[in-house]
Parts: structure tokens; C-alpha cells; sequence
């Protein structure tokens, strides 16, 4: 719970902070003198021309938790852009801490204790044991609406739904078949895999300089996760066996990330 607290103060003070600095700007705005200049046709010169590039950017830590990326995106008008991101999944280098933060989150993982194959005679399954378990590479791909609050182009605060889909491939040590007690098989495995969807309302802030780009956010949603599992239980004689189980589980969806870029 005290990661869910820590992130619920990081997005009050992101909201806080980013309405500053958009009140900032506004003001600044209010001072300046905006000069035109006439050609000699008399019709207007207008040499501010709105951003219609590109802004290609990645997470400079994501990697830590089991994803790497890239996003790009385009100017749609002064008050919208559209965002699409492709990338790769693999072993997180976090290792035992992000295991725990999952296990806080209640995401793709912990303790499965109520598979209807078994029944009464069923092992909990501990789908965070990575001692037993090894990754395989996956992918992902994204897709999102960003509507900015202020007309500057893909500049300032924005909110943004965002759509994304990966997924996660796993190895893990078969068993051996109806024994009486649990052993593992260190050189014979069974392919696990969960398939996930994301469902993602984003509040950020962005800013463009002449070439590159910063930008942070918070979000809150809903994941979807269609799992293909590795299942462990007693049959009616008592002995061990094990099989792959299907299920599909909703949860909270609570993430936060940086993104630094360069404009085309």
C-alpha cells in the first residue's frame, strides 16, 4: 500500500505543479507584443508557422522494468497530436524489486491458489518465482490521442488515452508427472505466456526545445491479461501433476514515466 500512496502524491504534485507553470505561461503570454509585418501587397506576412514534424522520443529507464520502446509523435492541430510506440519485452533488471512492486500493484503475478482444475487439490502457483522461470523476449505496440490544454503545438500540459498491447513469454521447469511429492525437472520446460491490454488515461506535461524534447506523466487505468499458465495440483489419488491453464484477469493500472526526444 505504500507504493500505492507514493504514486497518489506524485500525481497530486505533478497536477499541482503543471497548472503553475501554465498560469506562468499564460501570463507571459499576456505581456508580450506581438509585431506584424505587411508585404507589399498589404496582406499579412504570418512567418509563425504551427510544428508539423515529428517528435521521436523513448523512457531513458524503462528498461529497468522489462521494456524498451520508441514513440513517435505527429502534429495533428494546435491543440492535438497522435502518438504510436513499437518495442521489446524482456527480463526486468530490477530483478527482486520489481517483483515486489507487482506483488503491491497486483500485476501479472503472486500467488494462484484457485484454479478450477484442481479444486481442493490445488498448489498455489507462484508466478513471480524466477527461480525456476526464465524470460523470452516479447513485444509491444501503442497507440494515443494527446489533447494539450494551451494551442503551442505539442507544448505544455496534455491529456492523453492511451491503448497498448505486449506481451510477456516465460520458461518454466516442467515437473515430474504423478509423483508424490513436488520435484522439478532443471532440463525439461513448458512455455508460459500472458497477453496484456492497457486501457490508460495519461495527465502530463511536455516541452519542446529547438531540437529535443522532455516530458513526464502519470497515469491510471485498467489492465486486461489473458494468461496461459503453468498448473500444479493433487488428483483424486494424491499424486502431483501438472498441466497449462487458460484464464484471463482485470486489474488497476496505476504507471508513471519519463520521455526524452528530438524533433525532426
Amino acid at each position: 500500500m505504500q507504493i500505492k500512496n507514493l504514486l497518489l502524491l506524485l500525481l497530486m504534485f505533478c497536477f499541482i505543479s503543471s497548472l503553475s507553470a501554465q498560469k506562468k505561461k499564460k501570463k507571459k503570454k499576456e505581456s508580450n507584443i506581438e509585431i506584424i509585418e505587411f508585404g507589399e501587397d498589404g496582406e499579412l506576412d504570418d512567418n509563425s508557422t504551427p510544428l508539423s514534424g515529428y517528435v521521436i522520443k523513448t523512457s531513458p529507464t524503462s528498461y529497468l522494468f522489462g521494456s524498451q520502446f520508441v514513440e513517435i509523435e505527429k502534429y495533428a492541430t494546435d491543440y492535438l497530436s497522435i502518438q504510436a510506440g513499437l518495442g521489446l519485452t524482456f527480463k526486468p533488471l530490477a530483478g527482486e524489486l520489481y517483483a515486489n512492486i507487482l506483488d503491491e500493484l497486483d500485476e501479472d503475478g503472486g500467488d494462484d491458489c484457485d484454479s478450477e482444475i484442481w479444486g481442493q487439490g490445488d498448489i498455489c502457483d507462484d508466478y513471480n518465482d524466477f527461480s525456476i522461470r526464465t524470460y523470452k523476449p516479447g513485444f509491444l505496440i501503442s497507440g494515443s490521442a494527446r489533447l494539450f490544454f494551451d494551442d503551442d503545438s505539442m507544448d505544455g500540459g496534455y491529456f492523453a488515452m492511451k491503448l497498448r498491447y505486449s506481451t510477456a513469454k516465460y520458461q518454466v521447469q516442467d515437473i515430474i508427472q504423478n509423483a508424490g511429492s513436488l520435484e522439478r525437472l532443471e532440463g525439461t520446460f513448458v512455455p508460459e505466456s500472458v497477453k496484456r491490454f492497457d486501457i490508460i488515461g495519461h495527465y502530463g506535461y511536455q516541452t519542446l526545445y529547438s531540437k529535443l524534447t522532455a516530458e513526464y506523466f502519470l497515469g491510471i487505468g485498467a489492465r486486461i491479461r489473458n494468461e496461459s499458465r503453468q498448473d500444479i495440483g493433487r488428483n483424486e489419488f494424491g499424486l502431483i501433476q501438472g498441466q497449462i491453464r487458460k484464464f484471463k484477469k482485470t486489474g488497476l493500472r496505476i504507471e508513471g514515466g519519463i520521455r526524452i526526444g528530438f524533433q525532426l
